[in-house]
């Protein structure tokens, strides 16, 4: 119960949290000659973190319905929607559109480098914070927990490969992993890699998704394969696949207060 209540504390800080810096950015155009009371008009272009996204699309509809006369688009992950733009999706993808113009807000899982000259001018709204999973294949019977040590075996030095060397079945490990604009990836290359970055050796069984939603669809489809994704991605999507603890340890508000749980991160608003 612990678990589920922190998750919906979270859900509902970014719904309130995004819906603030619509506002903010909605309102900042008509600033200079606009009545308070005039309705909102416009459209806005979020891109950036695929983990946010599901989360932000939500709070976009709700802020719709309440300002209809403001169009909210936030970057698909459907891969089959006409809208459907890579170049729109993953975190520093979102600071750098959000940078030149192209969007009005970037979603982001890693702080904007304020040193870089070109970030020193976006304003950072951090919303919440989201945990982020392990997940595998069901046909990875017998595996509910990996150690952080595993995993890194797994994915920075390619020295497990099958899933009978952690105690599971004589399966070949797929492993899913995210392109180098992803947050989510950078947030596992820090806290579950201890800063090594994934190396893929010419034997391995890799693929490269551009988004949360290709992860999960790639992890649910394939026997032996094992990804990582931001927990909200779960909720209510009825997705079939295994979520692992990492060092026994589930993500719970308290295990996240306490840092025992690692792979989590704030998440950011850009404008």
């Amino acid at each position: 119960m612990k678990s589920s209540k922190s998750a919906s504390k979270r859900r509902v800080a970014l719904l309130v949290g995004t819906m603030l810096c619509l506002a903010l950015v909605a309102c900042d155009g008509a600033r200079q000659s606009a009545a308070a009371d005039l309705p909102l008009t416009g459209t806005l272009k979020i891109d950036g973190s695929t983990a946010l996204q599901p989360l932000a699309a939500l709070a976009a509809q709700q802020f719709m319905q309440l300002h209809p006369g403001v169009q909210v688009d936030v970057a698909t992950q459907d891969t089959n929607n006409s809208a459907y733009d890579a170049n729109r999706l993953g975190s520093k993808n979102g600071l750098t559109n959000v940078n030149n113009g192209q969007a009005a807000i970037g979603a982001s899982d890693i702080y904007a480098d304020s040193s870089l000259s070109h970030y020193a001018d976006l304003n950072d709204h951090i919303v919440c914070v989201i945990p982020f999973v392990m997940i595998v294949n069901p046909a990875v019977t017998g595996i509910t927990n990996l150690k952080a040590s595993d995993i890194n075996g797994i994915y920075a030095d390619s020295s497990i490969t099958n899933w009978s060397q952690v105690g599971g079945p004589n399966l070949i490990i797929k492993k899913a992993i995210r392109p180098s604009t992803s947050g989510t990836r950078a947030t596992f290359r820090q806290f579950v890699l201890g800063g090594q970055d994934e190396v893929a050796n010419p034997n391995d069984n890799v693929l490269k998704k551009d988004s949360t939603s290709g992860i999960l669809s790639y992890v649910e489809s394939t026997p032996g394969a094992i990804g990582y994704v931001g927990l909200p991605s779960l909720v209510g999507e009825g997705t079939k696949v295994t979520q692992l603890t990492i060092d026994g340890v589930a993500p719970t508000g308290a295990t996240i207060r306490a840092n025992s749980y690692q792979f989590w991160n704030y998440e950011h608003l850009y404008t």
